[in-house]
């Protein structure tokens, strides 16, 4: 190219970060000339990543891990030349429980995108009755639907294990995922490999016993299911951001708007100092959220910005609290506790961080971390900090009969952080997919479409980036 090609991204989490950082790789392999602005509102990187020191203790304020059988993420570190510091979770306290029926039931082991993979552990677990556990033994004979089309992750897995292992299995951890409601998540759009198991095998159970059998044959020894770094989260966007070379990261500065004209995208720029004349970019790449998207977008594409706005988010907040070992009353013998939505309980999990992970705390402390917030029942942004504090400490009074104030809490709040993938999710995408194409240069990725783990968001983040350099490529 004559003239470097002008890319602007805006949002700086692992999204938008991922995207420049392959944006930059295939420039450099291709000879390619590139000049990329990455514009993040926020006076940090990382989005939803985020980890914060506070003295002695590292405190995640939003994801701690990710899925290792999901391996853009893994290739991802291993680029960064820091997949040898990946650790898991601590195996010795590999428990977790549900509140259910005033009391803690540990979780049968061996579950797998909720499927028990161990029936031993599933008849022995007191979360069921024996009746609940018949039925999803009956997943082995329960033919496979021939129904085509979307279906409710609440709906089918009731088909296959029964109500009441939805309700106390399934449902549980799925909030604790997508802080949404079963019946309105879209199984196409959210687990639609359990589909696949059906169809491929007649029988979850039977189907994720083939699967585990094929993984064994590899050879391979596979990482823990879930993974984190020593420092905590951060350093996988420290690490990206290291790595970029011609990236132009600018903090504290909002996009105002975004307009397309005849030779390229005109985005407005909002600032500390305030409003600045508009840049002019051959392509612009929005990894920030789909209503942030739909705002920005509004003045351009109406139609644009409506369908964005059809995919809703869910505020939640997550509340970390640290205790003086000596005086803690509960040995945190595991990793946390999830709660069914139908308890109607202020908290939907509490993570027993000092006990799940390494490095977070050292012997005189307990962290533990309490999430607040789901569909249906969303944190409200007036609630003071006082007042969400409140309703953590009295869950943990009545869920591990805690009575001792904290030493300490730090309160993260996350307005809108959750994109629902309720059904027809998978239509809107081709529609929004449709309309996009119509605008030249105009490029979406990020947790509101096909993922909302870090791994999918760089899986998706590398699809935008691919394109963004395929469409330069043919522009010149």
């Amino acid at each position: 190219m004559s003239e470097p090609a002008r890319v602007a991204i805006v949002g700086g989490g692992i999204s938008g970060l991922s995207a420049a950082y392959f944006l930059e790789r295939d420039a450099a392999a291709h000879g390619q000339s590139m000049q990329i602005d990455l514009f993040e509102a926020a006076p940090r990187l990382g989005g939803k990543i985020h980890s914060a020191q506070h003295d002695d203790l590292l405190l995640e304020l939003g994801a701690e891990s990710f899925l290792s059988r999901k391996t853009p993420a893994i290739d991802l570190c291993k680029e960064m030349g820091i997949d040898e510091k990946l650790r898991g979770t601590r195996s010795e306290n590999r428990k977790t429980f549900v509140w259910h029926d005033d009391r803690l039931h540990q979780l049968p082991k061996g579950l797998s995108g909720f499927v028990p993979g161990n029936m031993n552990s599933l008849f022995s677990t007191s979360l069921l009755s024996l009746r609940g556990k018949l039925r999803v033994a009956a997943d082995y004979i329960i033919p496979a639907s021939k129904q085509s089309g979307d279906e409710s992750l609440a709906q089918f897995m009731t088909r296959r294990l029964g109500k009441q292992a939805y309700q106390r299995l399934v449902q549980p951890l799925l909030c604790g995922i997508y802080a949404g409601d079963g019946d309105q998540l879209s199984l196409q759009a959210t687990y639609p490999e359990l589909r696949k198991l059906e169809q491929a095998s007649g029988s979850l159970i039977r189907g994720l016993k083939l699967r585990q059998q094929r993984s064994q044959q590899t050879g391979e020894k596979p990482l823990p299911p879930f993974v984190t770094l020593p420092n905590g989260m951060s350093d996988l966007i420290q690490a990206v951001a290291d790595k970029l070379a011609s990236t132009n990261i600018h903090l504290n500065t909002g996009v105002q708007d975004c307009q397309k004209q005849m030779d390229g995208w005109a985005v407005s720029l909002n600032t500390d100092e305030g409003s600045h004349a508009a840049s002019v970019y051959d392509t612009v790449l929005m990894s920030c959220p789909a209503y942030v998207t739909s705002s920005l977008l509004e003045n351009s594409n109406p139609a644009l910005a409506s369908q964005l706005n059809e995919i809703p988010h869910v505020s939640t907040a997550t509340v970390n609290l640290w205790y003086a070992a000596e005086s803690f009353p509960h040995a945190l013998d595991g990793y946390g506790f999830v709660i069914p939505s139908h308890e109607q309980r202020g908290l939907t999990a509490v993570t027993w961080t000092s006990s799940k992970h390494f490095d977070r705390a050292p012997d005189h402390w307990r962290l533990i971390r309490g999430y607040l917030g789901r569909a249906g029942a969303e944190i409200d942004d007036q609630m003071s900090d006082e007042e969400l504090v409140s309703i953590v400490l009295r869950e943990l009074k009545r869920t591990m009969g805690i009575s001792e104030k904290p030493a300490g809490t730090r309160i993260q709040r996350w307005p809108k952080g959750s994109p629902q993938y309720t059904l027809g999710h998978c239509d809107k995408l081709q529609n929004i997919d449709k309309t996009v194409a119509q605008l030249p240069g105009l490029f979406l990725c990020g947790a509101s479409y096909r993922g909302v783990g870090i791994p999918d968001c760089i899986r998706e983040a590398g699809s935008a980036a691919e394109a963004v350099f395929h469409y330069l490529e043919s522009e010149t």
